[in-house]
């Protein structure tokens, strides 16, 4: 088993004296951070669709082997849209192109409970993403369930 650490996000004003050095710009955190941690979570793309050009800039400002875990839109995970699964998975290739992508997150909202429409709108997100690894977060304990994998 391999286990990766990383936080989820790296751009934090407030972590500036603590984990960054003192006087950190934003545009000098994820250089900083890459020389701590392997990988990072995108949060940024669960409130904005991400563009190709967003993510090839990230990727350019990070060291061989570093890790992008790339957090679905809202409205992928929350919403239950596909109307912007084309235009995130366009984005998302460009990490993979560039071998920085380590996989997809799909967080469910706490109100996403196991339900036949929600296991019918989980079906399609592998479908529509395939040759990315996809993890999922579940946060309502009805998902806790023998048959469900881990």
């Amino acid at each position: 088993m391999q286990i990766w650490i990383g936080t989820s996000g790296y751009s934090y004003p407030d972590w500036v004296g603590g984990f960054y050095p003192r006087g950190t710009r934003p545009n000098r955190m994820l250089d900083h951070y890459c020389g701590h941690f392997p990988l990072v979570e995108l949060n940024f793309t669960f409130y904005r669709l991400p563009t190709p050009s967003m993510l090839a800039r990230l990727a350019d400002q990070t060291p061989a082997g570093f890790q992008f875990l790339v957090k679905m839109p809202r409205s992928l995970s929350h919403e239950e849209s596909n109307a912007e699964l084309a235009g995130f998975r366009v984005a998302v290739e460009e990490l993979q192109r560039r071998d920085r992508l380590l996989g997809l997150l799909c967080q469910l909202p706490q109100a996403c409970h196991h339900t036949r429409r929600h296991l019918a709108w989980l079906d399609t997100l592998p479908k529509n993403l395939q040759g990315f690894r996809l993890a999922v977060q579940f946060r309502h304990r009805s998902w806790f369930r023998p048959e469900l994998p881990r």
